[in-house]
Order: structure tokens, then C-alpha cells, then sequence
């Protein structure tokens, strides 16, 4: 049974091995550079990077399916058409002047207000063809932000956010980490890796309709495979750690969350120190994912986050969720589980009871 963290740590570890091995990173980095994005952020190629952060946002609250074959029949939204519309545009909202006066925007499809009704009838918000409106809400705060925020320079930004963090967070003699020093002087100490990933979630968050879950699976991409070289950027990635239903609920039916006296219910708190994230957290400390690839950094809760999700998501191996689990106090493919030895619904006489 997984009561405790030892087990818990055996667990991940295990689910590291089966579902993701070595090459990870490698992969992202083709991914990341297949998809245009790396030469983009390169080369503050503002416009494409907006198109892509779009279609990555315009995939939330839905399968990629739907939403994809949505995007196909309608169209997503696009930087240059955001320019030429607002541009165009005799509607005279004082939010549209930039991203701080846009905060607060509340346009709604279904019932057709907003903020600002009085405005409604010319404004190029609505006028957008997306699935809901909150993607036309956040279409425009993601052009504002970009350009006022970012000041087109997307890369550069989260430079300078991370340097400000590592700032910050040094207890050391003062020292920046120069664009151009070696590998080795640009390592960070867990603190500053911490910190940065905290201010690039709270800059990031700050886009409408971006929660912590959709910032961190946005930032991890880039940071991960955006500049393949620079240990900075790897370190940060490496930390960002993406908590959806999947895997809330498996840390909580294998008994990993009773396990570190964490037990809460799916929402805001698993992404506290108390909550799922701190749990990824502690664990990736312990979690020696360098004896699978010795490129991947010591600290790597990403890596921990997608083998369980990749364990349970249906689209993938689909083992641990809860149509094929069941419900009670036994689990159905015990038996034949990979990790049912570590898990409180299969691997001992001694399990505890409550719901999947």
C-alpha cells in the first residue's frame, strides 16, 4: 500500500521508466522546433508565436479533437487579424487602449454584455468566430500582452523575469547570468528555480482566462524545448508542473495524498505548496530520473506530472482512471498493474477505503 512516501517515490519512479524512459527532452525539442515555435522565440517572431500560444489556448475545457475540428470549420484566432481588426475598429471601449485598461473585459457569448455594454455593438471582440467567449476575451488580452507586456519580444521577457527572480531569490554574492556565460555558471540552486517559475506563472497568469494549469503546460513547451541549450530555461521547464483531474485523482486513489497528509478535493489547492503540486514537488527531489536519461535535470516534476497522466489519460495508456479502476475499495486491474505493489487499491490486503 502506498502509505508512504518511500512507496510513493518507488511509484513514480516506476511510472517514469514504463511511460516516458530516455529522450524525453529530445522530443520536445523537435516538437518545439517542428512546430516553428524555437526559430520564432529566436527571432521575437511576435506574430507566429501568438498563432501558436492560441491554438495551444483555444484547446481548453474540451478533448483536442473537438476543439481542433472546431478550429478547422471556423477559423482561430490570428495576430495579424487581431491588428487589422482593432485597428479598423470605430468602437471607442476605453479597454481596448492596452492590456492593464483590458483587465475586466467579462465579454460573454451567450448573453451578448460585457463590461462596457454600451460599447458591445462595435466592438471587434465579439465579432470573433471561437468556440466560447472567453477565447474571445483572451484572443485580445494575448495580442495585448505580447505587445505591450512583452514589447513583442516574448523570449527576451522571460529573460528578464528569470533574472529578476534569480535576483531576487540569490543569497550569494550578487551576479547575473549572462545570455552568453557557459552551462555550468548558469545552473540555479533549487530557490531560484522555484522563484522563477512562480514569477513566470504570475506574469503569465496575468492573460485572461490563463489558469495556473494552462500557464504551466504552455511554459513548460517553451522553456523545455524553446532554447535546447540553455540550462536555464531546461531547469525552469523541468519545474513546471501541470495538475489536471487525472492526475489529482490518481495521488489520491493510490493513496499518495493520504500518504503525505494532503487529502483535498480537485481545485485551486492542488496547485499549493499543500496540495497536488507540493506532493510532485517532494517527490521529485527523491525521484532519481537521472538513472533514466542522465541528460534530465536532477529536479524534474514535469517529468513525474506527465507519466501519471500519461499512466491514466484515456488517449494514451489509459491504465489508471476510473471506468476501467471501477469504484470501491478494489481496483480491477490489480492484477495485472505495473505498479499495483506501491498502490493503495492493489497492492495489499491493507487498502483504505473512500472513492476512486
Amino acid at each position: 500500500m502506498a502509505n508512504s512516501k518511500a512507496d510513493a517515490a518507488r511509484m513514480l519512479a516506476e511510472l517514469c521508466q514504463l511511460m516516458i524512459g530516455p529522450g524525453y527532452l529530445d522530443e520536445v525539442a523537435h516538437e518545439v522546433s517542428a512546430s516553428g515555435l524555437a526559430k520564432a522565440l529566436a527571432k521575437a517572431d511576435a506574430g507566429f508565436i501568438y498563432d501558436q500560444l492560441m491554438l495551444s489556448l483555444s484547446m481548453q475545457g474540451i478533448s483536442d479533437d473537438i476543439a481542433t475540428r472546431y478550429i478547422n470549420r471556423h477559423g482561430n484566432a490570428t495576430r495579424r487579424e487581431i491588428r487589422a481588426a482593432l485597428a479598423r475598429s470605430r468602437c471607442a471601449c476605453p479597454k481596448l487602449i492596452g492590456f492593464e485598461a483590458y483587465t475586466g473585459c467579462r465579454y460573454r457569448k451567450s448573453v451578448k454584455t460585457c463590461a462596457r455594454p454600451q460599447h458591445l455593438r462595435l466592438c471587434p471582440v465579439r465579432k470573433l468566430p471561437l468556440r466560447k467567449g472567453l477565447l474571445n476575451v483572451q484572443a485580445h488580452s494575448l495580442h495585448f500582452f505580447l505587445r505591450d507586456i512583452c514589447q513583442d519580444d516574448v523570449a527576451g521577457f522571460i529573460d528578464q523575469v528569470i533574472d529578476g527572480a534569480v535576483a531576487e531569490a540569490r543569497t550569494g554574492p550578487e551576479r547575473r547570468y549572462a545570455a552568453d556565460a557557459s552551462i555550468e555558471a548558469r545552473v540555479l540552486p533549487p530557490d531560484a528555480v522555484a522563484a522563477a517559475r512562480q514569477a513566470l506563472l504570475g506574469e503569465f497568469g496575468r492573460i485572461e482566462g490563463v489558469s495556473a494549469k494552462l500557464a504551466n503546460m504552455v511554459l513548460a513547451d517553451i522553456l523545455l524545448g524553446g532554447r535546447p541549450n540553455d540550462m536555464r530555461w531546461r531547469m525552469i521547464g523541468a519545474a513546471m508542473c501541470t495538475v489536471d483531474v487525472l492526475v489529482h485523482k490518481f495521488l489520491d486513489r493510490t493513496g499518495i495524498l493520504k500518504a503525505f497528509g494532503l487529502e483535498h478535493a480537485y481545485g485551486p489547492r492542488c496547485y499549493r505548496e499543500n496540495g497536488c503540486d507540493g506532493v510532485i514537488a517532494e517527490l521529485a527531489r527523491v525521484v532519481p530520473v537521472q538513472n533514466i536519461d542522465p541528460a534530465y535535470p536532477d529536479y524534474f516534476p514535469r517529468l513525474l506530472e506527465l507519466a501519471i497522466w500519461r499512466f491514466c489519460a484515456e488517449t494514451q495508456h489509459g491504465v489508471c482512471r476510473t471506468r476501467v479502476v471501477g469504484k470501491g475499495r478494489l481496483c480491477n486491474q490489480r492484477h495485472h498493474c505495473p505498479v499495483a505493489q506501491f498502490c493503495a487499491l492493489g497492492g495489499s490486503k491493507r487498502r483504505r477505503r473512500g472513492k476512486t
